[in-house]
């Protein structure tokens, strides 16, 4: 309390004095306000300053992370900066499966599917009905008779002799066979060696087939008998064939 006592005489005192002079003393008033508006003016342009710092140093450390950051599921991964993506090469759809029926008679005459295969195509066959190789043996499927016997087109053993010499059995005797390729063999044409070429492109086929294919070429089926004899008078029946073939992708 004393102290505010104090100054207020102090400053009764000070405008008392006879050289108060009242211009001067708001001249140096002015004074003090401006310089504290200046240094005002000074800590806020500082403040300032600090903060767009602040704001810079945040910007340059998480740039990088959004630029590397996870993409989504499904996403394709960003690239490096400054690489350019590389387009996808055109791949060609694969082709519809040829499909076709047909029917194969016993009296092996091979039947030219009109499938032109490729080596790796996927090759489907089902077979349906019945048919014989001679009256004793009776009719049988498209897998043919379970015994072997030597006068058929998967012998190549015997190839050369006579029509009648075969003795070397061979399995899948009466059952549907295929061939691959321009001139399948004919029936009787094993008593020649230089069928042997043919010979090699002969494969069974039965009720149902299903596999990649080897070799390219035409795709012929036949009654499998009869190869060294020729003689088919005897043999009797048909099939219906259903051919599919996937070209390779």
């Amino acid at each position: 309390m004393n102290d505010w006592r104090r100054m207020l005489e102090s400053d009764v005192a000070h405008l008392l004095r006879p050289d108060f002079d009242v211009e001067v003393e708001l001249e140096r008033f002015h004074r003090r306000v401006g310089r504290q508006a200046i240094r005002r003016r000074l800590v806020a342009g500082s403040m300032a300053l600090a903060l767009l710092a602040l704001v810079t140093i945040i910007g340059v450390h998480l740039l990088p992370l959004a630029q590397n950051r996870v993409a989504p599921i499904g996403s394709p991964p960003a690239l490096p900066s400054g690489t350019e993506a590389t387009p996808a090469p055109h791949q060609t759809p694969p082709s519809p499966p040829q499909r076709t029926r047909l029917v194969v008679s016993s009296d092996v005459r091979w039947v030219d599917t009109g499938l032109r295969v490729k080596q790796g195509d996927l090759l489907m066959v089902t077979a349906q009905g019945r048919w014989r190789a001679d009256q004793k043996d009776g009719l049988v499927g498209p897998n043919g008779y379970t015994k072997p016997w030597p006068d058929n087109f998967l012998n190549l053993q015997d190839l050369g002799v006579c029509p009648s010499c075969a003795t070397t059995p061979a399995r899948h005797w009466g059952a549907l066979v295929g061939y691959i390729g321009t001139a399948p063999p004919a029936a009787g044409s094993y008593t020649h060696r230089a069928s042997r070429t043919a010979a090699e492109r002969v494969f069974p086929v039965g009720n149902s087939f299903r596999s990649l294919v080897e070799s390219t070429g035409e795709l012929w089926l036949a009654f499998n008998d009869d190869a060294y004899s020729g003689y088919t008078v005897d043999n009797g029946g048909r099939l219906r064939v259903r051919v599919t073939l996937s070209a390779r992708a």
